[in-house]
């Protein structure tokens, strides 16, 4: 991990590290790979090659004419970062990327990657404090110009960590605030930068924050209805926390989000 503690630490977004010294496709299709193959695949080993390079890579991308989706593409990169740390955990490095997504995030400055950014800080607190985040999320939950999927997840995330702390009525009203917003999405599960929110994503955060809550056992047998594909991962849940067989989804998703 120490290259990737050297790219989150050396440079930021205004600071060029040197010439980009291969094709600007190549790089997309490093991204591709981290967002597509090696995030789903849990490939740990391989990401923290890849991404102190990549990231550089990014960087030095925004100062070329592809300026918008280098950023969109670096964004993405300091998101697989922090969640690589969050599993591997690694301490500080989480919000320190969460941090340089807030800093892309104003460089587009467009409320649809200001609230993201804004969410991806909520999810990171985790189970460090739990207050802050149902605060961090609630926020997100209400910026105007915020897409569909952040506000859901925002609302999910606020739903969790109500639940933890012993709140049902609050983490119920967040979950059908969630499931309103999922109806308004033509997919089952939206694809937009790997969120995968959705009405079958909901459906697995009911049945964890109903274990949460003690619901029993029986959330085992709903939770075998999620079975989507693209609810499929084997990405190791992050909470670290099972009660009747099901996963707490604290951080991203369940999934490979």
């Amino acid at each position: 991990m120490t290259g990737l503690v050297d790219a989150l630490t050396s440079w930021s977004i205004d600071e060029v590290p040197r010439p980009l010294a291969r094709p600007w496709e190549a790089v997309l299709a490093d991204i591709h790979r981290i967002n597509f193959v090696l995030r789903p695949n849990a490939d740990y080993d391989t990401q923290a090659a890849l991404l102190p390079g990549l990231v550089q890579d990014l960087i030095v991308a925004t100062a070329t004419p592809a300026r918008h989706e280098a950023l969109v593409a670096l964004l993405s990169a300091y998101k697989a970062a922090a969640y690589l740390a969050h599993d591997l955990g690694v301490a500080g490095l989480p919000a320190l990327a969460a941090e340089r997504m807030r800093q892309v995030a104003e460089e587009l400055d467009d409320p649809v990657w200001l609230s993201y950014a804004r969410y991806q800080r909520a999810q990171l607190l985790t189970g460090i404090n739990r207050a802050r985040q149902y605060d961090l999320a609630v926020q997100v939950a209400d910026i105007p110009g915020a897409r569909i999927e952040t506000r859901g997840m925002a609302h999910l995330t606020a739903a969790l960590s109500t639940a933890v702390r012993g709140d049902g009525d609050s983490a119920q009203s967040h979950l059908a605030e969630a499931a309103q917003l999922a109806d308004q999405l033509e997919p089952e599960t939206s694809p937009w930068m790997q969120t995968n929110f959705g009405r079958t994503n909901v459906g697995i955060w009911r049945v964890s924050i109903g274990v949460e809550l003690g619901a029993g056992p029986g959330g085992r047998r709903s939770r075998r209805r999620c079975n989507s594909p693209r609810c499929r991962s084997r990405v190791r849940p992050h909470s670290g926390s099972t009660t009747a067989g099901v996963c707490f989804p604290s951080v991203d998703t369940v999934t490979a989000g």
